[in-house]
């Protein structure tokens, strides 16, 4: 299925593939709209879910397809492959795993730094601060297009009778009022 966005001439336009339960863009095979595995297969297991209807609803939601193809789009704009996608990815989960690390070593109570260093160990604190708070902890368009994704699907599982609760995992059958799955939290 191939998107025209015809109210604004300055969209993108992209195409959908629709094959084996699994709704992707063409661009972007590596960040479906839909697959089964993007929840655990045991949440599928304790619905009755009917696939063909999930994607068939999904695929119909088309206010969002334009806004996630453009999240994408915006966070990987230089990256042509599944492979840079991937290593840009985790990349940039290590750099962020690092700042916060040597932040909570310096700014530890414990931490005794070097003598004469004091003031460029609390510049430097101040500095990775401003980084975990300005840019590690901001959502970027790669967190947008889940958040957006997520939704898209769990309004299409509502549709069939179940209600999910993605930060507890409960399940509602919300048709009989019958609980699935108990929070997990």
């Amino acid at each position: 299925m191939t998107f025209q966005n015809s109210k604004n001439p300055n969209a993108k336009n992209f195409e959908i593939v629709i094959e084996d339960l699994k709704l992707y863009f063409s661009k972007y095979p590596d960040f479906p709209i839909f697959e089964k595995s993007i929840f655990p297969t045991e949440m599928w297991q304790k619905m009755d879910i009917n696939f063909s209807e999930l994607i068939e609803d999904i695929s119909r939601q088309t206010e969002f397809h334009q806004k996630l193809f453009d999240l994408l789009d915006d966070e990987f704009r230089s990256f042509y492959t599944p492979t840079d996608r991937r290593a840009f990815l985790d990349s940039r989960s290590e750099n962020a795993e690092k700042i916060i690390n040597r932040f909570y070593e310096i700014v530890d109570p414990s931490f005794v730094p070097p003598e004469g260093t004091e003031k460029e160990i609390e510049t430097e604190a101040y500095h990775l601060h401003c980084m975990i708070k300005y840019d590690i902890c901001n959502e970027n368009p790669i967190d947008d297009f889940r958040y957006i994704r997520n939704s898209m699907i769990f309004s299409s599982i509502y549709k069939q009778g179940y209600e999910v609760d993605p930060c507890t995992g409960e399940i509602i059958n919300h048709v009989t009022g019958e609980t699935i799955q108990e929070s997990q939290i």
